[in-house]
């Protein structure tokens, strides 16, 4: 028995369930166990083909006879442990593990298996999660206009993004920060951001480029975090040219490295991308210089389009005539960074695009409207509890609450299994017509 002695008590039911229904735990590897309660011929699968499947404590000695069975599993039994997680599985071997089961799989998965559903919580409800992010991205950077992209911190903020329409996001990492309480100031480091990103790669399915500081050390740093962030499932990565610890560029403080460590450490993110072939995240190389002097952001952007960057991005243009001298610097796709109140005056996504721009990123606009909003609830309810009209104002209803997070999917899918157990209980099983169609009743000869 795989993760447990054969001979360990079965573990308790809750009470409302047949025996023959367990919750699912973890998935453990392929392993021949048995259903302790009733035979196969009388119990249907009831498996998704991507889900985790269940781990059955028991035996093959433990299974009783045919003749012994007498209580299976009824329809509502089944359907009452679909809505609580539990399943229904056949006897005998286990079907073996998909290529993937999860992001949390430590197992590594073929290029070539498919990825697994992942819910994506728009409109048109669930669909096939991209099997490719960073090709969805690249395909994305051909528009032939600018594309608008605010900038997410987490899942939820994502998921908003992504039911608004918009075709990809950026996990801002002035905004990770803010939402742990920091200031984008170098506190934040790879195992959070590493940890962040996955969590909101789970929660979408359009494109998510990383904000990747500096890598968070040497050109061994820098490819490490290149290749652990495509493992999360970023699309692009962004890689700076400012000393560590680095800060926000629209703040003061910030100092940049010289000219060549700037751009091995983006020719090391490029080549651990294409060690990845074509899921290699965009490397999208950044410049803080024009600090200091906007002839060495251009010069340094120049050199990490020769380095292979596909996106470049000079931070902090300070006029409309710096970012149009930006917007032909190189010939490839360029980001500009459109932070309110902050040094580069802020365009519209049709001039952006008319002086060259291809992504028009927004980074503070989500985490700013969240803090504001979070404040003003927090004043009507100081005022004088929510249940005012006022405080009501502010916020969503519960229903609309319930559908962000993702309940209405989440019932959906709850809904198909227990129509799965229903019929799977009233149905009689494949094996039992064949042997009604041999001449048989229960596998015996009626003579």
């Amino acid at each position: 028995m795989v993760g447990s002695s054969p001979s360990r008590p079965l573990p308790p039911c809750c009470g409302h369930c047949r025996p023959s229904i367990r919750p699912p735990p973890i998935p453990s590897p392929p392993h021949p166990f048995f259903l302790p309660s009733a035979p196969s011929s009388t119990m249907a699968a009831v498996a998704a083909p991507t889900a985790h499947p269940a781990r059955l404590v028991g035996t093959p000695a433990a299974v009783p006879p045919a003749a012994a069975f007498v209580a299976p599993a009824t329809a509502g039994s089944i359907a009452a442990a679909a809505r609580r997680g539990g399943a229904v599985l056949p006897l005998g071997p286990c079907r073996p593990l998909p290529p993937s089961v999860g992001r949390g799989c430590r197992r590594r998965r073929p290029a070539s298996a498919p990825r697994l559903l992942r819910p994506r919580h728009a409109a048109g409800g669930p669909v096939m999660a991209m099997d490719n992010p960073a090709a969805a991205l690249r395909e994305l950077l051909t528009s032939p206009t600018c594309l608008l992209m605010p900038c997410a911190f987490d899942p939820l903020s994502a998921r908003l993004v992504a039911r608004a329409g918009f075709p990809l996001t950026f996990m801002s990492g002035f905004s990770v920060a803010a939402s742990l309480g920091l200031p984008d100031t170098g506190l934040v480091g790879y195992a959070e951001v590493e940890a962040r990103l996955r969590s909101m790669t789970a929660a979408v399915d359009i494109p998510i480029i990383c904000d990747a500081d500096t890598g968070y050390g040497g050109v061994a740093n820098v490819s490490r975090t290149v290749r652990g962030l495509a493992a999360a499932g970023a699309a692009g990565v962004m890689i700076e040219d400012q000393v560590w610890p680095k800060r926000c560029g629209h703040t003061k403080g910030k100092a940049v490295v010289d000219r060549e460590t700037a751009f091995l450490r983006v020719k090391a993110a490029v080549d651990a991308s294409r060690s990845l072939g074509d899921r290699g995240p965009v490397i999208v190389a950044r410049t803080d210089a024009a600090r200091f002097s906007m002839d060495e952001a251009l010069t340094r952007v120049r050199l990490f389009a020769e380095a292979g960057a596909e996106v470049t991005f000079v931070e902090a243009p300070r006029s409309r005539a710096e970012l149009a001298t930006v917007g032909t610097a190189t010939d490839g796709p360029k980001l500009a960074n459109m932070l309110e109140e902050g040094q580069t005056p802020l365009l519209s996504a049709a001039e952006l695009g008319a002086l060259g721009f291809t992504i028009a990123a927004y980074p503070l606009t989500l985490v700013s409207a969240a803090i504001r909003a979070m404040e003003a609830a927090l004043a009507a309810l100081a005022a004088g509890g929510g249940d005012t009209p006022d405080g009501r104002a502010l916020l969503s209803t519960f229903a609309h609450v319930q559908d962000v997070a993702g309940f209405n999917d989440f019932y959906a899918l709850e809904d198909r299994y227990a129509e799965m157990g229903v019929q799977a209980a009233v149905s009689p099983p494949p094996d039992a017509l064949a042997d009604v169609r041999d001449g048989k009743v229960g596998g015996v000869h009626d003579g």
